[in-house]
């Protein structure tokens, strides 16, 4: 069980980022496999790279930023193309924005969902990373 405060420090965002990191890199990564081997090996190599990624993010952002990128990553979702990308600002840091460009819909199980691509930029850094949003039994997008 986990309990989300907003006191939250730079180590939590961290420790969340790496987690929310792990789990979509493992979800897109088994995408890429055909057979059941390569959808495992393809699967923790997501999941150590989404590790990483997620890391790197929870450590850049505060988490008033993660909030709000999430909100801009949910309306480009609804309201974006495929392959069409919106941006985001950072309200707390002028040097800090997002790229968010969203991939054709498609059903996993009984879900509807799409994969994005998240460029985020922070003070000349450059983050790239894929992830996994699906729609939960209300229709709202789930972040995974």
């Amino acid at each position: 069980m986990f309990l989300l405060t907003s006191c939250s420090s730079k180590q939590d965002n961290e420790i969340l980022g790496k987690m929310i990191g792990a789990a979509v890199g493992a979800v897109v990564g088994s995408k890429l496999g055909s057979g059941e081997n390569s959808k495992a090996i393809y699967s923790i190599l997501g999941a150590a790279g989404g590790y990483l990624l997620g890391k790197e993010i929870g450590r850049l952002l505060s988490q008033e930023e993660q909030d709000d990128l999430n909100d801009s990553i949910i309306y480009s979702l609804d309201q974006s193309k495929d392959g069409e990308t919106t941006e985001w600002k950072s309200n707390e840091n002028e040097n800090t924005y997002a790229k968010i460009t969203p991939d054709e819909e498609f059903r996993e199980g009984d879900k509807n969902c799409r994969i994005y691509e998240k460029i985020l930029y922070k003070d000349g850094k450059k983050i790239k990373e894929s992830s996994l949003a699906c729609r939960d039994q209300d229709g709202n997008w789930s972040i995974s």
